[in-house]
């Protein structure tokens, strides 16, 4: 893995510790059908730290483990932002976001 994509990884990692920290990390799997949700962050099916969990941080790090080509840009964090705006806990959460989009984009 290049060091870029180490980078990413970590910052998969640190995502994982913060949304624990913040007890959004979930031991329940969504049901198939708010998986197969075609909506952006799948709003309609899923709150944004279900979709982080069992949506981005999978898929990502199956990018990663597979040497795929990674997304030409992440621009997660304007959501993140908005949805988070009510909780004060949550500035780190935003800013380990902040730092994977910025990652993903400059990867290229």
């Amino acid at each position: 893995m290049t060091t870029g994509r180490n980078h990413i990884s970590m910052l998969l990692v640190d995502l994982r510790v913060e949304m624990e920290r913040l007890d959004l990390w979930s031991e329940h799997y969504p049901s198939e059908e708010a998986m197969a949700s075609v909506e952006p962050f799948a709003v309609d099916t899923m709150d944004l730290e279900q979709w982080l969990q069992f949506f981005f941080i999978a898929r990502l790090q199956a990018i990663l483990d597979a040497q795929a080509p990674l997304p030409a840009s992440c621009e997660i964090a304007p959501y993140a932002e908005q949805r988070f705006q009510d909780r004060a806990d949550t500035t780190n959460l935003i800013r380990i976001i902040q730092k994977i989009d910025a990652a993903v984009t400059e990867s290229k």
